[in-house]
């Protein structure tokens, strides 16, 4: 039976001082074709000297999408009066992007805030589940909020026909305040969902 793999000279084993014992080195068949494609590829990349000059259109970069909605639609699960309730402090008015997010910011603390994020799809409910399912947090359900709600650690889910509703909270306080916080914006957005 004849071997079609590629043999290289024997190479020294070594496993043994002072013992010049060698045994073939096999290259896999794999491993061939590929050191065959890349040296097909720099020979191809080697063209001639003609200066021809290039006809095609030059390239234009990605495709740009204009978002054409309301980049503030999130910011409708809460409105600026509930998220201050909420957290019994002032906030900024909130800020929308893309229609996805919205940020209220605490007054005179850039590093406090809510952000709202909504998403309005089919595949909402599997998305619910999914992050009911992982293991990064413990999951608090929140009965009678929306079609089904849960908090994970200072982030809110409600689930409301195929809107999606998530609800971070970052306050410097006791987590029983922040937790307080959450289970009325998860209610507010489940009204506004």
């Amino acid at each position: 039976m004849h071997d079609s793999r590629l043999t290289l000279p024997p190479q020294p084993l070594a496993s043994a001082p002072g013992h010049r014992r060698s045994r073939p080195t096999r290259l896999r068949p794999t491993t061939v074709w590929v050191a065959l494609a890349v040296c097909l590829s720099l020979v191809a990349g080697c063209g001639s000297d003609d200066k021809k000059k290039d006809t095609a259109a030059p390239d234009a970069g990605p495709a740009v999408t204009e978002f054409k909605g309301d980049p503030n639609k999130a910011c409708e699960l809460a409105t600026k009066a509930e998220v201050e309730a909420a957290l019994a402090t002032k906030v900024k008015a909130g800020v929308g992007a893309l229609g996805t997010v919205c940020t209220y910011v605490v007054e005179n603390a850039f590093d406090q805030s809510v952000v709202l994020e909504r998403t309005d799809s089919p595949e909402s409910p599997q998305f619910f589940e999914l992050s009911k399912s992982s293991p990064d947090a413990a999951v608090e359900p929140l009965p009678g909020v929306g079609d089904d709600a849960f908090i994970a650690g200072n982030k809110a889910y409600v689930l409301k026909g195929q809107v999606l509703a998530g609800i971070t909270v970052t306050l410097k306080q006791p987590q029983p305040a922040v937790t307080a916080a959450i289970k009325k914006l998860a209610q507010a957005a489940a009204q506004h969902a």
